[in-house]
């Protein structure tokens, strides 16, 4: 049984601390304005530290905390799907944790929009001793079952566009990775 806490505070931990900072890092290394896809409550856009950001969430309460937490106004509610389809191109995209619950079509469309670089930060197997991840700690069955066929079809969308894929922090936890626009 998860308690009754706040998402963030599920990752509130020192391992999630460290990838932070190394997400931080690789975000950082672009340049141009930044969609961030599935942008939860707001980390994407306390990383990247940049006025140039758009975060497109679904769950509303989570887009009002954005909000509220930052006293900022780029985060919209919706489908990433149908609000990057009204856009003539992106320059870069990020999507931290949250590609693997996506219509994964969005990146055939990001692509085919994208001036400048994707990253993706997404799941290997987070319920490991060590992960930041308390929701698949605490519900590994649920997270293989939910998640083995999404992780199957995201390594094959990856691969078609020649993403180079990394652990990060060097660690089975997650993977980063990067995908480069053809049409710069």
């Amino acid at each position: 049984m998860i308690p009754n806490i706040t998402y963030d505070e599920f990752y509130s931990n020192d391992q999630a601390k460290r990838e932070n900072v190394a997400i931080k890092e690789l975000i950082q290394g672009i340049d141009g304005y930044i969609i961030d896809i599935g942008s939860g409550t707001g980390l994407g856009f306390e990383l990247a530290d940049r006025i140039t950001y758009l975060g497109i969430e679904e769950i509303e309460e989570r887009v009002q905390i954005s909000k509220k937490k930052f006293n900022h106004h780029s985060f919209v509610q919706g489908n990433a799907k149908d609000i990057l389809e009204m856009l003539v191109y992106v320059n870069n995209v990020i999507s931290l944790f949250s590609i693997e619950y996506m219509d994964l079509s969005v990146i055939d469309l990001i692509m085919s929009k994208m001036k400048g670089t994707m990253i993706i930060i997404h799941y290997n197997e987070p319920y490991l001793v060590g992960s930041s991840s308390e929701y698949a700690k605490r519900g590994k069955d649920l997270f293989d079952f939910k998640h083995k066929q999404a992780k199957m079809q995201l390594k094959k969308k990856l691969k078609q566009y020649g993403a180079v894929t990394t652990k990060l922090l060097g660690q089975e936890y997650y993977y980063v990775s990067v995908l480069t626009s053809k049409n710069q």
